[in-house]
């Protein structure tokens, strides 16, 4: 199913602030003769434009990506993901490589110079990230098969 209006907006009021930042510091600029000329908080039109589009594209190439092939509960390795402390330890590790990820962009933000626009990409994307990562722990963990 294509996003609703809620993704829409999440999309927007999540990329509005980071671009806006972004065009005001100077990192992203915009040669004036290449947009149309309205701005939303400095970002083109056409930048806004983007990111509903994106949304759409990212959420159809997920649905035409998702459909099960095969179903994997009779893999060997899946059964073992699901069950005893291995899958504690995986979830762990995924969940402190995701906040060491965020807590390293924040130190290059703050350290400033060289690597800033990485500092800002790993503070940014990193929240959203962790997000996606507790979904999918918790839909396998919801899937688990019968012993």
């Amino acid at each position: 199913m294509p996003p609703d209006a809620h993704e829409k907006k999440i999309a927007v009021i999540s990329t509005t602030p980071w671009d806006s930042y972004l065009i005001k510091t100077g990192i992203w600029t915009y040669p004036p003769n290449a947009i149309l000329g309205p701005t939303l908080f400095r970002i083109p039109a056409e930048e806004v434009f983007f990111f509903v589009i994106q949304t759409y594209n990212t959420s159809l190439l997920y649905l035409l990506l998702s459909k099960p092939t095969f179903h994997p509960v009779y893999l060997r390795r899946q059964r073992l993901l699901h069950h005893g402390g291995r899958a504690r330890i995986w979830r762990w590790l995924g969940t402190v490589a995701i906040v060491a990820g965020i807590l390293a962009g924040a130190m290059l933000v703050m350290k400033g110079g060289k690597g800033f626009y990485m500092g800002l990409i790993l503070a940014w994307a990193g929240p959203f990230i962790l997000l996606l990562w507790y979904e999918i722990i918790n839909k396998q963990s919801s899937n688990k098969p019968n012993k």
